[in-house]
């Protein structure tokens, strides 16, 4: 009987000799056999829709895309009061979250405005973020419509 083999890597490679190689490819989800003559056979597509665990470090400024192609991850310091718009979520069936580590910069008082796309509980505008230098909110958005809908949570607020 043969032998599964998983293994971490880029690019599919051939197993030995009686083996069988399972290769997910990161960023389209593709899942495929491989047999021990090098033959790759599709066995299921768009499974993994992201598959990274990337942290996205960055400024703000007015404006900022959440790239979600890059991670699920986002640390943004507010740096101007900025408006978000959120890109590449999973397809239309697939769930879909993230979290955005979002801190005043030195400064403070930067708002946000987010898509209007989120949804909050309650049907309200959005959360108010913290307003205070230096201080930290967290929040996460999921999605099953492709990026249609987003629901928002706030994760936490007024950290150090």
């Amino acid at each position: 009987m043969g032998q599964l083999v998983l293994k971490e890597s880029p690019s599919p490679s051939t197993p030995s000799a009686g083996q069988v190689g399972i290769y997910i490819k990161q960023g389209d989800g593709n899942i495929a056999f491989i047999d021990d003559a090098g033959t790759i056979s599709s066995l299921l597509s768009n499974v993994i829709e992201q598959s990274t665990n990337v942290i996205v470090t960055a400024n703000s400024g007015t404006s900022y895309n959440v790239d979600l192609s890059l991670s699920s991850y986002f640390n943004i310091t507010l740096t101007d009061n900025v408006t978000f718009t959120f890109s590449n979520p999973a397809s239309s069936g697939i769930t879909h979250a993230f979290t955005m580590k979002l801190k005043q910069d030195g400064t403070g008082g930067r708002t946000v405005i987010w898509p209007v796309s989120v949804k909050w509980p309650e049907d309200f505008s959005g959360p108010t973020i913290t307003s205070t230098a230096n201080r930290i909110d967290f929040y996460t958005f999921i999605t099953y419509n492709g990026g249609t809908s987003w629901y928002g949570f706030v994760s936490g607020q007024n950290y150090t």
